[in-house]
Order: C-alpha cells, then structure tokens, then sequence
C-alpha cells in the first residue's frame, strides 16, 4: 500500500508543483551517490518515517453515506499510519532550490489531502481520505537527516500523509 501512497504523491506533485519537465523527481535515498548522479535540478522526496497515526486510528465500525446517500457501515481500517517525507530539492544555485521547495510546499498546502484523480483502485477502495500537511514536529529534522544520510546540508521540510 505505501507504494501506492507513493505514486499518488508523485502524480501529485508533478501536476500541482508546476515543475519543468528537466526536474528530476526521485523517492530514493538523497545520498552522496544520487546527489554525485545529477545532471540537472531535483527534488527528492524521501519517506524517512512510518508511524501509527494516534490521531485518526481506530478500530470497530464506521458509519458513512453511501454513493446514493444511503447509510454505509464498514470495519474501520487499523491501524491508520502516518508516512512522513523530508522533501529536499537540488540545483546549482540556492535560489533554484528554494524555487523548487516553494512549489512542492505550495502543492502540499494546497491539497489538504490528496486528491482521488491520483488515487488508484486500490486506495479508492479502501474508502478514506489521505490527509497532506507540513509538519513542525521535528525542528531540528534537516540536521539530523543529512547526518545520517552523509550528505552536506540542504534546505528541506517534513510532509506528512
């Protein structure tokens, strides 16, 4: 199912971002290597965090409208997880990269959750909404994260689905 989440995201933020086609878009580790690799300007989104969403999660029954208006009663999916991505873009210059970290957290900000068009049958099927927000939980995240990853620092916010 996170690979599905993933390619809704991608679908996302390539149509809503308004990005130029010669902007690379990669879910993979932004390590030394994949920053040694580019040809040209990217933004990497990388899920660096699945947790239980405490907020949402539930168990039993939920009650709903069906598509004729109808009463709807389901089993209510558990546990619901929350996938949290620290997006990253890279360029030649600085203000490119703000450019391109503007534009996704535009997309993101815009779309308080993702939208069905990019939802394929099986997200749709199980019938919730895919809520998107900019996450101040972890402050000191941009640090940590190029630490660990042993890539120089680079401007970068935390999207949360």
């Amino acid at each position: 199912m996170i690979h599905f989440l993933d390619e809704a995201l991608e679908a996302c933020i390539k149509s809503d971002a308004v990005l130029s086609e010669q902007v690379a878009l990669s879910f993979g580790v932004p390590n030394q290597e994949w920053i040694a690799s580019l040809t040209g300007p990217a933004i990497n989104v990388f899920l660096w965090r699945i947790t239980k969403d405490e907020s949402r999660s539930s168990s039993g029954m939920i009650e709903s409208q069906d598509p004729n208006g109808g009463p709807k009663i389901r089993r209510a999916p558990f546990p619901r997880i929350a996938l949290s991505y620290f997006v990253s873009a890279h360029a030649q210059q600085v203000a490119d990269e703000h450019f391109l970290l503007g534009q996704v957290a535009k997309s993101g900000l815009a779309n308080k959750r993702l939208p069905d068009e990019f939802l394929n049958e099986d997200l749709k099927e199980i019938d919730e909404p895919y809520y998107l927000s900019l996450s101040t939980e972890f402050p000191q995240l941009s640090m940590d994260f190029w630490r660990s990853v042993g890539a120089p620092l680079k401007s970068g916010f935390d999207l949360r689905l």
